[in-house]
């Protein structure tokens, strides 16, 4: 891992993005189909459940992110953030575009799917109505945040390519990869357009009321779960490991708390938000993307196709 580059900013020296990371968009085709079975990971099955629900509120989510960032665009002065800012919208596009083309899958195989695609609209709808565009960009800076966090699990996870489905966990990775890469972009938009005293009290305190909201829909997932009857799924992965027996409430709590305990985990870097000097590159795990390239680049040079066709990495055109 190379040390962390710094950007003088008057007073202030922040973490700028590494060298080796690039925000470009990446042009992927999972091949979605109902063939593909519901339960795609063969270990704690709060992990596809929990997966499963994140992924029907990406769509909506990543839309919210785009219209944040982009009502600020033309604001934006630092040619290099407005070249990261196209990455951003472009890499965000092509994830909404996936996960609709997965969640339409997940919508047949789990009817409870609805509820949440509708109560995270609902969410973000109503902030479109009621807050200012720099605070519906600092809900975006929070999300992305608390996305950035588990993308960094998953890609340190060594059970999760091996548990899941080969297509969901290139799906998985591929997002994971893509949300580090680009994951201090909204953070820095928001520092241009509303830095200061007033600009981090406001995130602080979005970042406690997007907390409450999370850990409401964490909650909600968890009771549709409970109720949930999907349809049969054809095929079974590949390689079908010995099913989990544990208690449905006693799987999540492991999953949130023990192993792999997201919340945990997450919970060092999540306070480190709420300082003054944060910035998402403080963390500097650019080696975990590194990994990924050079896992594909490895197949490749192999003659070993990936699940998906990844098209040469081209940066986003237009906006």
């Amino acid at each position: 891992m190379q040390p962390p580059r710094f950007i003088d900013k008057g007073k202030n020296m922040i973490p700028s993005k590494p060298d080796c990371i690039s925000i470009k968009v990446r042009k992927v085709d999972f091949g979605f189909s109902t063939e593909l079975p519901y339960r795609w990971y063969s270990g704690n099955p709060a992990i596809f459940n929990f997966c499963n629900a994140i992924s029907i509120m990406f769509p909506i989510g990543e839309q919210f992110f785009i219209d944040s960032v982009r009502h600020y665009k033309d604001q934006i002065t630092d040619p290099v953030l407005r070249e990261e800012v196209a990455g951003f919208i472009a890499q965000e596009a092509m994830h909404s575009k996936q996960h609709d083309l997965c969640n339409q899958v997940l919508k047949v195989q789990n009817k409870q799917m609805f509820v949440i695609e509708k109560v995270a609209k609902l969410f973000l709808d109503t902030s479109r109505h009621i807050y200012p565009a720099r605070t519906l960009l600092a809900i975006s800076c929070a999300l992305e945040h608390f996305t950035a966090l588990f993308a960094d699990q998953l890609l340190n996870s060594q059970a999760f390519r091996k548990l899941a489905h080969p297509v969901y966990a290139e799906l998985w990775l591929w997002h994971a990869v893509e949300e580090t890469e680009h994951k201090a972009v909204c953070f820095d938009v928001y520092q241009q357009v509303a830095g200061g005293v007033f600009g981090y009290i406001e995130r602080c305190l979005v970042m406690l009321l997007v907390s409450i909201c999370m850990l409401v829909a964490i909650i909600l997932s968890v009771l549709l779960m409970l109720v949930v009857q999907p349809k049969k799924s054809a095929p079974k992965p590949p390689k079908q490991h010995s099913a989990n027996k544990k208690p449905f409430a006693t799987g999540w709590f492991r999953y949130l708390f023990i192993k792999p305990g997201i919340i945990p985990y997450i919970m060092v870097p999540y306070c480190k938000y709420y300082s003054p000097s944060f910035h998402p590159w403080q963390h500097d795990n650019s080696a975990l993307v590194q990994r990924w390239k050079a896992h594909y680049e490895n197949l490749r040079a192999t003659g070993v196709q990936p699940v998906f066709p990844l098209a040469s990495a081209t940066t986003a055109a237009g906006d």
